[in-house]
């Protein structure tokens, strides 16, 4: 009996097996929870693990996992006033900051401070051997943050990589644009009409603009693109 039970099982194997090559692909588990077909042909299941590791700074209190989640680790919180009391930990919801990037606080012995998401996984998951400064998502998707999506990255290289993806916005457009083109411009020429500095600008023509602004755009730190002989 076990003998012909054997049988039966090498040969039904054999069948799903050959099922799987003639089909030629591999399913996988993405971190979405979602299949997908691989070109490959033998048969097999795949399924990434979500691990979390502890945020630098912060150990022991926020970690931070590759699909890019951040939690907050059960421990006691210790305020300047009263007793300290017990956080059970959770999951923290991200907001959206003004740039499109998602943004968790953190507290730590009565601090508070708003970090990067996209930051936070690249610190913890992937290595910057290189000592680059920033952190590109390579999808585009600023609210992608899993590590499969993210590089470190120079400004040049991020840059580059957002004009051959056709997100980077300059001018008005741009995410942090605090007033329109036809302003800058007319910062440009009174600068170059008076010769007058930022602070004399201020002061006779543009008392509701903020003096670093007036700044970057006479000195051409911002709005390069503007051109005016």
């Amino acid at each position: 009996m076990n003998k012909f039970l054997a049988i039966f099982t090498l040969i039904i194997s054999f069948c799903f097996l050959g099922s799987a090559e003639t089909k030629g692909c591999v399913y996988s588990q993405t971190l979405e929870g979602q299949c997908e077909a691989l070109p490959h042909c033998s048969f097999y299941f795949m399924e990434t693990q979500e691990i979390w590791k502890d945020i630098q700074g912060f150990e022991g209190l926020y970690q931070v996992s590759n699909t890019g989640k951040v939690q907050r680790s059960p421990s006691f919180i210790h305020r300047k006033k009263g007793k300290p009391y017990y956080h059970k930990g959770g999951k923290i919801s991200p907001a959206i900051g003004l740039t499109g990037y998602c943004m968790v606080g953190l507290h730590k012995d009565g601090v508070h401070k708003y970090v990067l998401v996209h930051r936070l996984v690249a610190g913890a998951f992937i290595l910057n051997e290189e000592n680059k400064p920033q952190v590109n998502h390579k999808n585009s998707i600023k609210k992608d943050n899993s590590v499969n999506n993210l590089e470190w990255a120079t400004a040049k290289e991020n840059i580059n990589h957002s004009f051959e993806k056709g997100t980077h916005f300059r001018g008005e457009k741009a995410n942090n644009a605090t007033i329109t083109e036809s302003k800058a411009i007319e910062i440009k020429k009174r600068h170059l009409e008076t010769k007058y500095g930022a602070h004399k600008l201020k002061k006779h023509f543009f008392p509701e603009l903020k003096l670093c602004l007036i700044q970057g755009i006479i000195s051409g730190e911002t709005w390069k693109h503007i051109k005016l002989e």
